[in-house]
């Protein structure tokens, strides 16, 4: 089954207080007003779209698809210890040809500085 989000569960920019209980896959949708997500321990699967509010992804521990369309302040820049397939569409913060490095290490993420290889 699919949890679904839309407007209404949004209140300041966060979801507000929904228990997706074990779910395993949540759609999001025209959550305009959507800035952060919580990081769900279940989650496999994320579809959103008409989030142009959403800025970034929570790092989900299971999380092995994303598809998002038209959410376009998101930058990715997550490192998720697995691979993890991603779709996107309308984004002005991602070039169409790029590399997303993952790096797990014992320092902050902060330190990094985040770069796009041309391919």
């Amino acid at each position: 089954m699919v949890f679904l989000i839309t407007s209404e569960n949004v209140l300041n920019g966060c979801i507000n207080h929904i228990d997706i209980g074990t779910e395993t896959v949540v759609e999001i949708i025209d959550c305009t007003d959507l800035v952060e997500l919580p990081c769900w321990p279940n989650i496999q699967r994320v579809y959103c779209r008409n989030c142009t509010g959403l800025m970034t992804l929570p790092c989900w521990p299971n999380v092995t698809f994303i598809e998002c369309r038209n959410c376009p302040r998101l930058f990715l820049t997550n490192n998720w210890l697995q691979s993890v397939d991603i779709y996107y569409s309308n984004y002005p913060n991602i070039q169409e040809k790029s590399v997303f490095m993952v790096l797990q290490t014992d320092y902050l993420q902060s330190a990094f500085v985040p770069e796009f290889i041309n391919l």
